[in-house]
């Protein structure tokens, strides 16, 4: 499944604001989905990817959040290309992870950039 904008500076996706860790924006919680091309603001999480393989998330402008993009318990997945700003918490949070990659991604103006925690990188 893809999730498609326009493109990250006129396709905006807004939250409800509450300051509540159910207020997730994107919750992608199958394998194989690709988020991209958007502007996403005011959640407590823009995308919250767990327990979810092999997806995308590139091309997005993600910023007014807590956190701009969780990845939990999940393998193979890509962040590219992203900008994450402005946001109360963490650019990235990365987490009981297998075989995924961030790259060429913008950071700035976060409380943190990007927190890995436990990482297992095996086939």
């Amino acid at each position: 499944m893809t999730i498609q904008g326009e493109n990250k500076n006129t396709t905006m996706v807004v939250g409800d604001g509450t300051e509540d860790s159910t207020n997730i924006v994107f919750n992608v919680t199958s394998n194989n989905v690709t988020v991209a091309g958007l502007k996403i603001t005011n959640g407590y999480y823009g995308i919250y990817t767990a327990y979810s393989n092999s997806g995308k998330i590139e091309d997005c402008k993600i910023f007014g959040n807590h956190t701009a993009i969780a990845v939990r318990w999940a393998y193979y997945n890509l962040v590219t290309n992203n900008e994450r700003h402005d946001n109360t918490g963490g650019g990235i949070w990365f987490d009981t992870m297998r075989n995924s990659i961030i790259e060429n991604n913008i950071i700035y103006n976060n409380f943190s950039g990007i927190y890995v925690g436990s990482v297992i990188n095996q086939p």
